[in-house]
Formats: structure tokens, sequence, C-alpha cells
């Protein structure tokens, strides 16, 4: 029953959800992963993992990819809160308590959020939660292949992620420490991380292939590019630690995250985890999840989601022990907790009935430019700062707009060469980019001036299109522009 109640929960959440734009740059590369090798053929701001898995997926999928994606995250959501339920039961949870816990963390807004939008959070995340329950199970049975299998495991999460590889740091440091203190034998950190190596291969070969340009997508534009387009848009104040602490305090506030360490943080004086070696693994992954968290600017709803299940499978004994005393406080709290994390989900979901499905909207948009493209005889790639489009369109994306929006917003951070060895189209490049490579259209509308982000990345396009005479079509459904190339369209549609 609580499964299929939390599944209608998250169906409700993946409809209503706002589309973010962030998950542009996820989509573009797995669209593009079948036809060209990413790093070398187009740029890819992550490491390889989620897009390995995508591109086999999509095609199979559409003309429905884009809803039906959705539905793969909220199962890997499921799976989290599942594998919260067991790791809470090995480590002595009543059935109860264990419960409560996976129910607490599908009331966190970085879950609920995380397993309802196409970015790359709950993929890395329940491949992290496998991890941590097998490290409970290693830890507990000083098992060595456990512990190798659980490296294999955190080596794959931070292919998918690289906030996981922090994480990975945390929980095999626990490991060396407790095989240190004679807790459990030296061969299973040892084989955790001959495991974790292997599950880093992903990344690895992507990187000794394509060095430069990996390096510049994972590394250099995560350090760079945010810093450069929030005080191009005067939002300086948003790069400051102490307004990061704030947007983290009010995400983790939306829902019981914020109470369970708290409660967390109060039970640290008993000193538990010196007593058991599962809950020192357990307390180090939840602080190797938060400093992970925190290290990325600006932060983000989805940093969070690797923190909450560690975190409820420690605090589910707890939880168990505050029901049986009846004590006030903590049980205020989390019924304070639990309120929160039911507000956003219905107040969308009313938004969604009254303006309809944001998710549906972007299926219906991009069949209608498929079926536009058609009409017109243009059969060829579009070039687009929002690719989720192109997807289910039957087109194909340009690759040099593979990254979406972010790469070409801060286009200057980029030498021409930078950008022709890239394969990435610039707003200062862009003429000289489509004089030797014309697309067959153009799609804009969805990353115009904002009042928070006054810049308008969709001018570029636009000002190319109109001054090339491209035939001008608007989307019945929604904001999209689409330009026809008029040397490629054999007649207005």
């Amino acid at each position: 029953m609580a499964l299929a109640v939390a599944l209608v929960w998250l169906t409700v959440r993946a409809l209503s959800n706002p589309v973010d734009h962030d998950i542009d740059q996820y989509l573009g590369g797995a669209m593009l992963g079948a036809e060209g090798r990413v790093f070398r053929d187009f740029l890819h701001l992550q490491p390889p993992l989620q897009l390995w898995l995508w591109t086999p997926v999509i095609p199979l999928l559409e003309p429905h990819a884009f809803v039906l994606l959705h539905a793969m995250t909220v199962l890997a959501g499921l799976g989290i809160a599942l594998l919260t339920w067991r790791g809470a039961r090995i480590i002595g949870a009543p059935p109860g308590a264990a419960l409560a816990g996976a129910l607490l963390l599908a009331l966190c807004e970085p879950f609920q959020y995380a397993v309802t939008t196409l970015r790359n959070d709950a993929l890395p995340a329940i491949i992290g939660a496998m991890a941590m329950v097998a490290a409970i199970l290693a830890v507990r049975g000083n098992d060595a292949r456990l512990g190798a299998f659980t490296g294999v495991l955190w080596g794959l999460a931070s292919s998918g992620k690289l906030l996981h590889l922090v994480i990975a740091g945390a929980g095999g440091s626990a490991l060396l420490i407790l095989a240190w203190r004679g807790r459990i034998a030296w061969r299973v950190p040892l084989a955790a991380a001959a495991g974790g190596l292997i599950g880093l291969m992903p990344a690895v070969i992507v990187a000794a292939g394509s060095w430069d340009a990996f390096r510049w997508g994972v590394f250099e534009f995560a350090a760079r590019a945010p810093f450069a387009w929030n005080l191009a848009n005067g939002r300086g104040e948003r790069l400051l630690q102490a307004h990061e602490l704030l947007v983290a305090g009010a995400i983790l506030v939306e829902g019981p995250a914020l109470v369970a360490i708290l409660l967390r943080i109060d039970r640290w004086r008993l000193r538990e985890g010196e007593a058991r070696p599962d809950l020192f693994l357990l307390d180090a992954l939840i602080v190797g999840a938060l400093a992970a968290a925190m290290m990325p600017t600006p932060v983000q709803r989805g940093y969070f989601l690797p923190v909450l299940a560690p975190l409820f499978v420690r605090l589910s004994p707890l939880l168990a022990d505050i029901w049986r005393d009846r004590r006030r406080w903590p049980l205020a709290l989390l019924a304070i907790g639990v309120v929160a994390g039911l507000v956003r989900t219905p107040v969308l979901g009313v938004l969604a009935l009254q303006a309809g499905s944001p998710m549906l909207s972007v299926e219906r948009e991009a069949h209608w430019l498929g079926e536009r493209m058609r009409a017109a005889g243009v059969m060829g790639p579009v070039a687009t700062l929002s690719p989720r489009l192109v997807l289910d369109s039957g087109m194909p994306l340009d690759p040099r707009f593979a990254t979406g929006v972010f790469v070409f917003r801060t286009g200057a951070l980029l030498s021409r060469g930078q950008a022709d060895r890239f394969n990435v189209a610039t707003p200062a490049g862009l003429e000289d980019a489509f004089r030797r490579v014309p697309p067959a259209a153009i799609v804009t509308g969805y990353e115009g001036a904002r009042r928070r982000f006054p810049a308008d990345p969709d001018a570029a396009l636009v000002r190319y299109a109109r001054r090339h005479g491209w035939v001008e079509l608007e989307s019945p459904i929604g904001n999209a522009v689409l330009f026809l190339n008029p040397t490629a369209a054999k007649g207005r549609p």
C-alpha cells in the first residue's frame, strides 16, 4: 500500500513539475550518444554513465521518451526508498520504524524533486543507496567480497555524478578507520578500493580518450561558468557562502530532512558509532554527502538526495525510541517536517490541472515541431538551447548544442579554437559555425530574458534566423518558435 501511494504521489509530482532547463544538458548528450562519441564528437558536462544508459533506451521509447524517462526516474526513486527501508532493517530498526524512515525520506523535497526530474541525480543516488546497503552488510559480516561490490558501486555512482566521489571517499575512509581500530579486517577496505577503481572505469576510459574536452566540460566549466553567468546577470549574491547556507537550509526545511539532521546531531553525544561499526559507517556517509552537497555553486535541491538514504537509515532506530517514549518535541518537529513535505506537490498538481501538465506540453510541442518540419520537407539537425523540444520530434539534434543553454550562455569562457575542438556553438562564433554547417531548423522561446536573469541567450539565434530570412512559426502549444532554413524548406506549411 505504501509503495502504491508513493508511486501515485511521485507520478503527480512528475506530471506537475515546472520544466527545469537543467535537464537539457542530460537529454542532449543522451540523444547524440548513438551517433557519436561523447567528448570527442560533442561536449558533455557530466561523467558519462547516465548518458551511456539513456542512449540505447531513448530510441525504444520515442515518440514518448520524455514521459517514459520520467517514469524510469520515478521507479529509481521508489528503489531508493526501498533500499532505505532495507538498510534500516539490517541495522536493527523494527519494521514500523524502518517503514517510517523510508516514508519520511520520500517526503523530503530533494527526493521529491530529484526523482521526478530528468537530471542526473536519481540514477547515481540509487547506485549509492545500493552501495550503502552493501557496505553495511560488508562491515557487519567482515566480508571482503561485499566490500569489493561496495567499491564497484561507489565507483559507478561517481561515474554518473562527481559528488558521489566525495561520498565514496568518506565511506572508504570510514572503512580504513574501522580496519585500523581492529573492528573489521583490512581486506574489506582494500577490496573496496579495488572495486572502486573498477567502478570508475567508465569515467576513466572517456577521460583518457578525450582528456581536454573532459577536463573542460566536467571540471573547468563547473568551476567557472556559474560565477560568470551570475555575475553577468548581477546576481553575485548567489555565489556567497552565506547565501548558499540559507538556500541549503530552505531546501532541507521543506520536509523532515533538517529535523532528521538535528535529531542525529543531538544523538551524537551518545557516541553510538564508537560501539557499532555499521553506525559509524552511516555517520561517515551522512557527513560526506552533506559536504558533497555544499561543494558546487550555486547549491541545488538534487545535490542533497544522496544525504537522505543514510540519514533515514540511521534515524530509523531512533524513531522507534521516540514513538515508544512519546517524546513530544521530536514528534512535534517531525510532524512539522511531514506537513512541510506535503505542501508543494499538491499545489503543483492543482496548477497543472488548471494550466496543463508541463511534462505533457513538452511532448506535444516536440511532436508539433517534427510535424511542421516534415510538412515543410525539412529533415535535418535542429539547433536549439532547449534540446528537450527535439526529443520525440523525430529530428536529430545539432551536436553543437548538446549542452543546451549552459555552454552557449557563457561562451566567452571558450576560445575560438576550443569551441571548434569541442564542437560547441558560442554567440561570438555562431555566424561562422552556421555558415560552415547550417542546421535545418532553429528552435527558440525558452531561454529568453527573465526577471532574475536579464541576459537573453536565445537572442543570438533569433537574430541570426531573422537576418537570414528563415521561415518563422510560433508554437500553438507553448513558447517555442520554430525557424526553418529557407535553403532546406520546400515550402511553408
